[in-house]
């Protein structure tokens, strides 16, 4: 299965989804920070609020693709930012981040959760996939309680 949002006139949501038969899923998005609709310049800004938004949503997405597998047991992520090196923490409208431009270009994390929990720990996936995201901008803010505050504020969006 696949979907892909990539049309020439758009300028914002870029999203690339394909999950193969033996579940294997893969997305692909941009920065939204980067698109003309945000007017701040490419590689200029990262909004964690965006980020643990689309984190959240690959959570919701796995579970919502766990109903389509038999006996689903865990599920795996790897997740992967490029492009961060000199990007700083930005919230439109909000009190600046006191933190340092990213130092690093790419960072990965990983983790392995129950298929049962994708629907309950949401917050806390979401803060152990985004935590070393965090840290590249030394960013020590970032908590699963923090995460789940914002969670309802998300289909909003």
């Amino acid at each position: 299965m696949q979907a892909s949002l990539i049309e020439p006139g758009r300028t914002l949501g870029f999203d690339f989804w394909r999950i193969s038969r033996t579940g294997l899923a893969t997305t692909i998005r941009e920065y939204w920070e980067d698109t003309p609709d945000f007017r701040l310049g490419p590689r200029l800004a990262l909004n964690p609020k965006n980020l643990t938004r689309m984190l959240g949503e690959l959570v919701w997405h796995a579970d919502a693709f766990c109903s389509r597998f038999a006996a689903p047991v865990r599920v795996h992520f790897r997740c992967e930012w490029r492009g961060l090196k000199g990007r700083r923490l930005f919230v439109p409208n909000a009190i600046p981040f006191r933190t340092r431009p990213a130092e690093t270009d790419i960072v990965a994390t990983h983790g392995a959760w129950a298929a049962g929990a994708l629907r309950t720990d949401v917050a806390e996936i979401v803060y152990k996939l985004a935590g070393k995201v965090a840290r590249a901008f030394d960013w020590e803010d970032l908590s699963a309680s923090r995460i789940a505050a914002e969670m309802p504020n998300w289909k909003q969006l």
